[in-house]
């Protein structure tokens, strides 16, 4: 009987625990994005004359979206993806910079190059509960490389899940400017 009992309520349990903001803070991503961003980091910088190609990317994203009457706002948690789709050479990230609806800049991830290894995604994250980048926010991504390679794909993915309801859609970037 106790069995039963606990089968029957924890379902209940769980949920509950879901409904009520069990959320990670925006410090969990800040510390997480910090991590991934030092374990990817070149000790060297990558100069412009040894470049062979790369883009600027301009990522749409949306951290927040008005429903109802545009009286109310739907913060989204937001995922960077670069994909290295080359299946030989690395990439370099220069530049990741995170600017707010008035394009002003929020965030600017990296201190120094970080690389890509071939058919490797680096992504960091935008918490749910960060509103500094608004309704336009975007990412500017500054890619190269040493070699000829296949660009990469540069994508947000926005998502929330609350109270039952889930959201999600994907931006892909598009190059602004081309290096070299």
């Amino acid at each position: 009987m106790k069995k039963l009992f606990i089968l029957m309520i924890l379902p209940g349990v769980i949920s509950c625990g879901a409904l009520s903001g069990d959320k990670p803070e925006p410090d969990f991503f800040n510390k997480l994005n910090i991590k991934k961003i030092k374990a990817h980091e070149l000790p060297y910088d990558v100069p412009d004359s040894s470049v062979v190609a790369g883009e600027y990317v301009y990522v749409p994203v949306y951290s927040s979206i008005y429903y109802r009457d545009s009286t109310k706002v739907y913060n989204l948690t937001v995922t960077l993806g670069i994909r290295n789709t080359d299946i030989e050479n690395d990439i370099f990230i220069k530049e990741i910079n995170y600017n707010n609806s008035k394009g002003e800049n929020v965030k600017k991830f990296l201190n120094k190059p970080v690389g890509v290894k071939p058919l490797e995604t680096f992504d960091l994250v935008i918490a749910e509960d960060d509103i500094s980048g608004g309704i336009g926010a975007n990412f500017i991504v500054k890619w190269v490389s040493k070699k000829p390679v296949q660009s990469p794909i540069i994508e947000a993915v926005m998502i929330s899940i609350r109270q039952g309801v889930g959201l999600s859609f994907l931006e892909t970037g598009r190059v602004i400017k081309r290096v070299r």
